[in-house]
């Protein structure tokens, strides 16, 4: 270890004993020691630092528990509570009696979609219980727009009532503008088309909920497997309580 002097103060050089890397410290002499103010009594450095890691540490807490917040709020402004969400036990594809298995949530573009194309795709001809609001593709009303094609039909009752008849989710984008929200096979992208197969029921339909394309009710999942036009689509069959749980 050699001691060097730089100006008023030492410099220690100090050799690790691996890798030979030097490391040089800077050490005050004794008179410029002397002149630093002392430490005030309750202001450690280390516990300065410990308390400025707590209230990093409680900000990044308050952050995480806010945007839950305003995402659950979200959810419940499109999709409403839980409180009539059906528990319904039925007949499976082997004769045993489960629950029909349920989605509900809000979905979207790319990573938004994984989780419902993924539930979808594991439900393959099955019958399954969605309550699925889609608040980025939403247009100005209840009508046609990105992504979703409305379409009108015609109650028992003589009235009509405008319904989703489909939703398209883009799954791969090539060179997006991280700024695009709903992007469409025109933006380059590809992805998958959930096709209502026939009119509501009493139980189950595809509509819109202050704007935003819902999907709500029982449904037969037809995972169809073939591309069109960069979409692939899956067939969603409205069901009513009496059909799903025969």
């Amino acid at each position: 270890m050699t001691h060097l002097l730089c100006g008023s103060g030492q410099l220690r050089e100090e050799r690790a004993s691996t890798g030979g890397v030097s490391y040089a410290t800077p050490v005050p002499d004794r008179d410029q020691a002397a002149s630093q103010p002392p430490t005030p009594p309750g202001d450690d450095p280390k516990a300065r630092t410990k308390r400025r890691r707590m209230t990093i540490s409680l900000a990044t807490l308050v952050a995480v528990v806010t945007l839950a917040t305003g995402v659950l709020t979200l959810k419940d402004q499109i999709l409403g509570g839980n409180e009539d969400r059906p528990v319904v036990v039925v007949r499976d594809k082997t004769g045993g009696s489960g629950k029909i298995a349920r989605f509900d949530g809000i979905a979207g573009h790319l990573e938004e979609s994984r989780a419902l194309l993924d539930f979808l795709d594991q439900h393959d001809d099955d019958t399954v219980y969605l309550e699925v609001g889609f608040p980025k593709l939403a247009p100005a009303g209840p009508i046609s727009g990105d992504n979703v094609v409305a379409e009108t039909v015609r109650n028992g009752d003589g009235t009509t009532t405008a319904i989703v008849r489909n939703i398209d989710l883009m799954t791969k984008c090539e060179n997006l503008d991280p700024t695009t929200q709903n992007p469409t096979v025109t933006d380059g992208c590809m992805g998958t088309s959930l096709y209502s197969q026939g009119d509501p029921t009493k139980d189950s339909g595809t509509f819109f909920q202050h704007g935003v394309p819902v999907i709500k009710g029982y449904f037969k999942v037809d995972v169809t497997g073939g591309l069109q036009m960069g979409l692939s689509p899956i067939l969603l069959r409205p069901l009513t309580f009496e059909q799903a749980t025969q």
